[in-house]
């Protein structure tokens, strides 16, 4: 704006024509609406100051085949196509499209077809009356595999069958063309029933004239031998397959388990015939050669075929020096039937008295081949009281290891001997030393009148007689339990001694006296 000097008041420096929907505003010096909307009516619209009304705050570039909805803000197809049922549509083109377009057609004679969505031959074919239109590979076939012509054949693809290849089919009089094996055949063809066969001139004739054997003649009919009439012997009749005789009853299973049916004499009999010895006869029962009388031989031996008890099996040497072969026992035996000591046993490769196996033998040992044992090689000289040891060949107590008479003892194999403890203790006079209970005792010569016992210092007390003072099994059985703990109670009658630990341990030692 500036200052008019002639009005006296601001002006406008350019007053231009404003849009049909806006005027003029002098004292904005601009073109605006003459009604400004705050809120428009849709949500998804703005107003346009340029346009004076409201519209779409988002306005977006729609392709070439959709619109712009102004109520929906967004790009939308003018008309909704129409499309089949295996079609869908493009909302960006507005057109029906296939929901799946495939890059090639399974087979190659085939296109895809957008209306039906399918891969389809472009043109149906119209086939023959025998064949059937292919739609995968769009070509006219047969229904069937083709099948194996002759030779003289050739498979037609139009009626879908064999075909003669040649073209000539004219035949002499008699015969006629055969379509399946193209060739001029005889009408009496028909009336030549197997095994003969029509000839060139349509003659009925059999193709072998065979020579017949006995009891058989030739059949033109049949082409074949057949038997004529034959008279059989007894227990026989006519065999019409063998043209012979066959047994009038054939018997599976014969009385005899050892027989067999013999169909050249119809009965039963031995199957095979041995050639028996000088002395021998067959038996038609057992099937055998026999002796006369049926002799018996031992289990050791056989009846020959002389008759003749026989040993099975004779060597012609024995298999070791010395031996003999025995024809009685019928084995190799040594003479004189030698009878060998224990341990010994008879060695048969010598006919020897031989230990039967030679254990090793320590090295303080040998081998004593009249005992078969393992002995010392110098054994010493033992004194009195010990023995030999023959596993380690050293002198050794007779009662080695023996159980000594009191528990408080043990056995000294060195003295052959029972000792005390290695530890004794010394006994206060007038007490010794008891080597039999190994501790400190009155002297055998004390003792005491009738109701009185020996103290611990050996002299004669009318004390009450206790577990330890008990001089006798009696008295031990008797006396009260009223020691203390730790004591050692002695019965002499057993020279032994036992702790005590209370009157429980007192009562199991009575028990034991």
């Amino acid at each position: 704006m500036f200052f008019d000097e002639s009005t006296c008041k601001c002006t406008c420096r350019d007053i231009f024509d404003c849009p049909d929907n806006q005027f003029y505003n002098t004292r904005t010096c601009q073109c605006e609406c003459p009604t400004i909307i705050q809120n428009c009516p849709n949500k998804l619209h703005t107003f346009d100051r340029s346009l004076c009304q409201c519209v779409c705050a988002y306005r977006p570039n729609c392709p070439p085949a959709q619109v712009l909805d102004d109520s929906l803000c967004r790009c939308v197809c003018p008309v909704r196509p129409k499309c089949t049922k295996v079609q869908i549509v493009n909302t960006e083109t507005c057109s029906c499209e296939c929901p799946y377009v495939p890059q090639k057609c399974p087979f190659e004679n085939q296109i895809f077809n957008t209306s039906t969505c399918q891969c389809q031959c472009p043109n149906q074919i119209k086939c023959t009356a025998a064949q059937r239109f292919d739609p995968n590979q769009c070509t006219c076939q047969c229904p069937h595999l083709h099948p194996t012509c002759t030779d003289s054949q050739i498979f037609d693809e139009d009626t879908c069958s064999c075909i003669c290849q040649t073209t000539n089919r004219t035949c002499p009089p008699g015969k006629f063309f055969n379509n399946q094996t193209c060739q001029c055949e005889c009408f009496s063809a028909s009336s030549c029933p197997p095994p003969r066969v029509i000839t060139e001139d349509c003659d009925c004739i059999c193709p072998n004239r065979t020579r017949c054997g006995n009891n058989q003649r030739f059949d033109y009919p049949s082409c074949s031998c057949i038997c004529t009439r034959v008279n059989c012997p007894p227990l026989k009749i006519p065999d019409s397959t063998a043209c012979g005789c066959k047994c009038r009853d054939v018997i599976d299973i014969c009385p005899n388990p050892l027989h067999i049916f013999d169909r050249s004499t119809c009965q039963c009999g031995c199957p095979h015939r041995a050639n028996c010895g000088p002395a021998q006869f067959f038996d038609e029962n057992t099937c055998t050669c026999s002796c006369p009388g049926n002799p018996t031989c031992p289990a050791n031996k056989f009846l020959n075929s002389a008759c003749d008890c026989q040993c099975p099996r004779q060597p012609w040497n024995c298999p070791y020096s010395g031996m003999y072969f025995n024809h009685t026992t019928c084995q190799c035996e040594c003479p004189d039937r030698i009878q060998c000591s224990s341990p010994k046993m008879l060695n048969l490769r010598g006919c020897t008295c031989d230990c039967p196996y030679h254990p090793p033998c320590p090295a303080n040992q040998h081998f004593d081949e009249d005992t078969c044992t393992c002995v010392c090689t110098n054994p010493p000289q033992c004194p009195s009281g010990r023995v030999l040891n023959n596993q380690t060949c050293r002198c050794e107590c007779e009662n080695a290891n023996q159980i000594c008479p009191s528990f408080h003892q043990t056995f000294n194999n060195q003295f052959c001997k029972c000792f005390c403890a290695p530890h004794r203790p010394a006994c206060n006079p007038p007490r010794v030393f008891d080597e039999g209970a190994c501790d400190c005792v009155c002297p055998p010569h004390f003792s005491c009148p009738a109701g009185q016992c020996l103290d611990a210092s050996c002299s004669c007390t009318s004390a009450p007689v206790t577990c330890r003072t008990a001089q006798s099994r009696a008295e031990c059985i008797a006396a009260s339990c009223d020691e203390a703990p730790g004591k050692k109670c002695r019965f002499v009658d057993s020279n032994s001694t036992v702790d005590l630990h209370g009157p429980t341990h007192c009562t199991l030692w009575q028990q034991f006296c």
